[in-house]
């Protein structure tokens, strides 16, 4: 099942590139719902049409919604580490 959003906006910036501003509005609330954990990388890339992982990372971390904590650094160290790398 498909749900539609509408929303109302100026007649001033309606006149601007609706596909575009459609598509900014629609990746500001897929990457706040990543941030907020109702998404997942997957249904990111699924939602706005990504064909790989990578393009899913850059989006997310280009609307800074990818956030690489403290923990996610050490898990990294210990990883390289038991790989020898």
């Amino acid at each position: 099942m498909d749900v539609s959003v509408t929303i109302s906006i100026p007649d001033d910036i309606a006149s601007l590139d609706s596909e575009r501003v459609s598509r900014d509005v629609f990746e500001k609330v897929v990457a706040e719902a990543y941030r907020t954990g109702h998404l997942g990388p997957v249904q990111v890339r699924k939602l706005l049409g990504f064909n790989d992982r990578f393009e899913t990372e850059d989006f997310l971390n280009r609307m800074r919604a990818m956030e690489y904590t403290v923990e996610d650094f050490e898990h990294d160290i210990e990883t390289i580490a038991r790989l020898g790398l």
